[in-house]
């Protein structure tokens, strides 16, 4: 009798224990992934924006260091730095330069060619942030980067929102802070102690992708939910629109990214893409990017053009590499020029 009554108390005890197991190498796996894309950042919580870099701090694989404004760069550029003009640089984990070194990325690149050729107090501003889509890019700028006083302004995002857009399901406000969002139902009150888990996530995005495969007529295959394109292009239209009621120029650039690499999908509840599923996809946002910015875009896609599986020019599919970045900064400097960066 005792022997089976201490079978049972191990055997219920062993279930908690490999889902305490589970848990702990799903989060070593996932920190790993993303620490081998070189995406790790020290990051702290913001009740508008979600999250944003820390202030004063190397970025974990010690590539990046953020300084007092929280932005990417030394000391001297902060929003008190005098310089002109003055450029900033407005995205995700792409215009950050994940990956590379402070002097490797096309902002300090863009920066030193400009000094050397005319603009000797030129000073560019590299507020890209990891993992940032437009919502929160839109709202980082209108809260806070307008104190950098920019004459001009480059947004290289829509990866993030590339991404949302592979999801079944529409999340408003999507990464935002709780002061941009509306008061969570109780229902999900109830859930938020499993936001954390990997293994919840894990479990929960494998039933949608059954789902998925099951029910929809399109099998969750080559299609997109228009939900994020809607909200990427009003969001790219409020940052013109914003820039220009400050007369600040404003350019966007296409996204390079190499057709090759691109992932099949982007998690287990997400749509699957096969190669012209996923072009069509990154179609439909590059048509915005151009219906927005008009003669105002800078094309990175035909700077890196017949390059793009080399691992120095694109090291994963879509984040430039150390001769990505200098293609960049040689096209962006040339773009400016053209474009006159002075009023």
């Amino acid at each position: 009798m005792r022997k089976k009554i201490l079978f049972r108390i191990l055997a219920f005890g062993f279930i908690p224990f490999l889902i305490v197991v589970a848990e702990f190498y799903l989060q070593y796996r996932h920190a790993k992934k993303v620490n081998d894309r070189g995406l790790t950042v020290l990051t702290e919580p913001d009740e508008y924006l979600g999250y944003r870099l820390k202030r004063n701090s190397f970025s974990a694989d010690g590539l990046a260091y953020i300084n007092s404004d929280g932005i990417r760069g030394d000391s001297v550029h902060t929003a008190k730095s005098v310089g002109f003009p003055r450029i900033l640089i407005l995205g995700n984990s792409c215009a950050f330069g994940a990956g590379c070194r402070d002097t490797e990325i096309f902002s300090f690149q863009l920066e030193k060619m400009l000094r050397s050729n005319g603009y000797e107090s030129a000073i560019v501003f590299n507020a890209g942030v990891g993992g940032y889509n437009s919502n929160q890019c839109r709202v980082y700028l209108e809260r806070e980067l307008e104190h950098f006083n920019p004459s001009t302004i480059i947004v290289y995002c829509g990866w993030n929102d590339l991404v949302s857009a592979t999801w079944p399901f529409y999340v408003p406000a999507l990464q935002l802070g709780g002061k941009m969002k509306p008061e969570p139902k109780s229902i999900s009150k109830m859930f938020q102690i499993f936001e954390r888990s990997r293994l919840f996530w894990s479990l929960r995005s494998r039933i949608r992708g059954w789902s998925n495969s099951i029910f929809r007529s399109d099998s969750g295959r080559d299609t997109w939910n228009q939900a994020y394109l809607n909200n990427f292009e009003r969001n790219m239209s409020e940052i013109k629109n914003w820039c220009d009621e400050r007369k600040i120029k404003v350019f966007f650039c296409r996204l390079p990214f190499d057709i090759e690499r691109h992932p099949e999908k982007y998690s287990d509840d997400a749509f699957k893409y096969s190669k012209n599923g996923y072009k069509n996809l990154y179609q439909e946002f590059d048509f915005i990017i151009k219906k927005i910015g008009k003669e105002n875009v800078i094309d990175l896609p035909a700077a890196i053009s017949g390059r793009e599986g080399e691992m120095d020019v694109i090291y994963d599919y879509n984040h430039l590499g150390i001769e990505g970045h200098r293609l960049a900064a040689d096209t962006i400097f040339e773009f400016l020029i053209l474009k006159g960066i002075t009023y």
